[in-house]
């Protein structure tokens, strides 16, 4: 779709817009809508720059092992996973605040990310797998979006995103049609790298 992504609060006007495009799968008259930043929650393979002001020996970068963790100079092995880079520099800091140093400058950022893909299958017009961005906000409206929209049996009420949380699988099942209606206190849903939607079909 060329970066013709929905916003996160759907106005009345895309309402009918955007509802029609997910209904039908044709190519949505909607302007280029921009997709916002959010927090990004560190994975395995990640390579990340910790940086501690004034401290060259130990601002380096690190790459997150299979089980979570950097192994850091003075800190040994740090579990990151799952953790957003504020998150992040606000571990790192207390730790060496707690041992090393007295209220250090700690800047956490991403060099290079794994970026697993999100993938969706079922009845949208082009199941598959799409890349998730680093550092950009990636919902489910926008990925159905992306795959083409809805066949015209999908059941839009029913869908469900599978990831893994701590080793865990949780599965979210989404009413897509409160999405697309505004109704009051249903928001879009963030993707994270590695989810898989599934669409189901409509039982008559």
């Amino acid at each position: 779709m060329n970066n013709k992504f929905i916003s996160h609060v759907i106005s009345p006007f895309l309402f009918f817009s955007v509802s029609a495009f997910l209904f039908t799968g044709c190519k949505s008259t909607l302007p280029p809508i921009s997709v916002e930043s959010v927090e990004y929650h560190l994975q395995a393979a990640d390579m990340v720059n910790v940086e501690v002001y004034g401290e060259a020996d130990i601002s380096r970068a690190f790459k997150v092992s299979a089980d979570g963790h950097i192994n850091h100079p003075l800190l040994g092995r740090v579990g990151l996973v799952g953790l957003s880079l504020p998150d992040a520099e606000k571990l790192i800091h207390s730790l060496l605040e707690a041992d090393y140093f007295v209220d250090p400058i700690v800047t956490v950022s991403i060099k290079s990310s794994s970026n697993r893909p999100v993938i969706i299958f079922g009845e949208v017009r082009s199941p598959g797998s799409y890349e998730m961005s680093d550092g950009r906000r990636h919902t489910l409206l926008q990925v159905i979006a992306l795959a083409g929209g809805f066949t015209d049996i999908a059941a839009m009420d029913k869908v469900r995103i599978v990831r893994m949380s701590d080793g865990k699988e949780q599965t979210i099942v989404v009413r897509v049609t409160d999405l697309l209606r505004g109704k009051k206190g249903v928001n879009d849903v963030d993707l994270r790298p590695g989810d898989v939607i599934t669409v189901p079909e409509t039982i008559f």
